[in-house]
């Protein structure tokens, strides 16, 4: 099925813990970690071909 797709939109979670903070000597934070498999969603509109 083919489809001409006028609009496109994507969504994801990269599943990256980012608030990994330790006392230590320094206010900076540490590397991000994976925390979750990552997710990703998307949604295509258009029409397909012969149709109006």
């Amino acid at each position: 099925m083919a489809l001409d797709a006028s609009k496109f939109s994507m969504t994801g979670d990269l599943g990256m813990k980012t608030d990994r903070r330790f006392l230590r000597g320094t206010a900076l934070k540490k590397k991000p970690v994976r925390a979750a498999v990552p997710t990703y969603e998307g949604e295509l509109e258009g029409s397909s071909p012969g149709s109006p």
